[in-house]
């Protein structure tokens, strides 16, 4: 009976994920530090249908795909502190992707804000990429687990049995929080993945929030922190990848430093 409802399961997520494009996802880039703050490439990722795609770029789109999946990318180039309170923000192009990958587009894109923050600022010192992995939305991970304070209302990461408030969530500036977030309540966010950037000063803890629904946790089916070997982040100028999402999920980026 177990299997049945296991592959019950199954079915529903995949047809889910397939059909429904209400996702919505901040990917943060951080490329360097620049006098204490954080220069990073920002992208807004939201899931859409093909048609939409087309229809807002005037592209033509075949029948069979209408329904099929596709993405659009804003991408920014953000400045923030070293607890990630926003400094500024501006939108520098907008793209879209066709399909279940947006992998191409984002690194395209990526690598034209990267030559353009290395114009804006010539003597940026460049991070170094020394942890990935991915923790299935999980609050307990190997590396960090997150915690949220009903009472004080305060979200933090633990790292090396030290507690990160995690200031973001306080910072009325934030573009993406003031949009997509206020209403959505953060105890429900887990930990899609892990990230570890270094300067000789500084260190850097990213890890992505998403939101919990996911079909397979009612059936009980086990998750854990992995790693994918097929991305490469040992240059920071081209260093991207695609964030996995939940059904209806919701995301964002979140960081603490540590000056070392």
């Amino acid at each position: 009976m177990r299997n049945i409802f296991v592959l019950i399961v199954f079915f529903f997520v995949f047809v889910s994920s397939s059909a429904c494009p209400y996702t919505n996802q901040l990917k943060l880039f951080p490329v360097g530090t620049y006098s204490n703050m954080i220069i990073s490439v920002d992208v807004e990722v939201s899931k859409a249908f093909a048609r939409d795609i087309g229809k807002k770029y005037n592209l033509k789109i075949a029948d069979s795909m209408k329904f099929g999946e596709g993405f659009f990318l804003d991408i920014r180039l953000s400045v923030y502190d070293l607890d990630q309170n926003l400094i500024s923000s501006k939108v520098i192009d907008s793209t879209y992707s066709v399909g279940r990958s947006y992998v191409k587009e984002l690194s395209e894109n990526y690598e034209k804000a990267v030559k353009l923050i290395l114009k804006e600022y010539p003597t940026i010192e460049l991070f170094e990429v020394k942890y990935l992995s991915f923790c299935d939305f999980q609050k307990d991970c190997n590396y960090l687990n997150v915690q949220h304070d009903s009472l004080t209302k305060i979200t933090s990461l633990n790292y090396q049995k030290k507690k990160y408030n995690l200031a973001v969530f306080k910072d009325k500036k934030n573009y993406y929080l003031n949009d997509s977030y206020l209403a959505y309540p953060v105890p429900y966010f887990a930990i899609s993945s892990i990230r570890v950037y270094e300067t000789k000063k500084i260190k850097l803890i990213i890890a992505h929030l998403g939101t919990e629904e996911n079909l397979s946790v009612l059936a009980n089916l086990p998750r854990k922190e992995y790693k994918n070997e097929e991305i490469d982040y040992s240059f920071i100028k081209t260093f991207v990848y695609q964030e996995p999402v939940n059904h209806h999920g919701k995301g964002l980026d979140v960081f603490f430093s540590i000056v070392k």
